[in-house]
């Protein structure tokens, strides 16, 4: 499980690695063909005649292999750029829209400027990523995973709270939540009490 700092931070030290790996090709090519054309023209080495055909061969298969190198390393990079953009794009996250379906998505990312509820909302195979804590009252919770998300927490009857993310009579089904505290009104508790494994404080 990963969330998109941890993503975007691993597909960074990728690129620069491969690029250091590319400068350090590019680099090693260069001074083998210069000592090539040394030989060659120049006289270093005391070629024989005999010989100057092989370092021909040779010098061209070398720069045939770079010039292939270079550009399949570019490509390679580019295409690991636009993969990247299409999946930034395929996974963003619009707090406003009433239905998402297998998203990665932070929690933090669905905070709205102003109050923060979200209503009769529909969410089918997403993976809400903490650390951070969520209120659901009502609705329909079916398949669910929590990982590492600890007690579901009851609250008592008539208390309010504020600055807390809530899903208020959504529907959430085949979905998995990461290092996500949860809290709920009673009756809601009652059923995630249901739930294999769970622990529920306050009912």
């Amino acid at each position: 499980m990963f969330n998109q700092g941890y993503l975007c931070k691993g597909e960074n030290m990728e690129r620069q690695a491969k690029t250091i790996l590319l400068y350090l090709f590019v680099s090693v090519y260069g001074l083998t063909a210069l000592g090539t054309l040394a030989m060659l023209f120049f006289g270093f080495g005391d070629v024989k005649e005999a010989e100057r055909s092989t370092l021909v061969n040779t010098f061209l298969v070398e720069t045939a292999v770079a010039i292939g190198a270079l550009f399949y390393s570019v490509w390679g990079l580019n295409k690991k750029d636009r993969a990247t953009e299409e999946m930034a794009k395929s996974n963003a996250i619009n707090p406003l829209d009433s239905s998402f379906k297998d998203k990665i998505i932070p929690l933090e990312n669905l905070k709205l400027p102003t109050i923060q509820l979200h209503e009769n909302k529909h969410f089918k195979g997403c993976k809400f990523v903490g650390p951070s804590s969520l209120v659901i009252l009502g609705g329909t919770i079916h398949h669910n995973g929590f990982s590492e998300c600890g007690d579901f927490i009851a609250l008592p009857d008539n208390v309010y709270m504020t600055g807390m993310l809530v899903f208020k009579n959504c529907t959430i089904e085949d979905c998995e939540f990461l290092r996500i505290t949860i809290f709920s009104d009673k009756g809601t508790a009652k059923g995630l009490a249901t739930i294999e494994g769970s622990s529920v404080k306050g009912i």
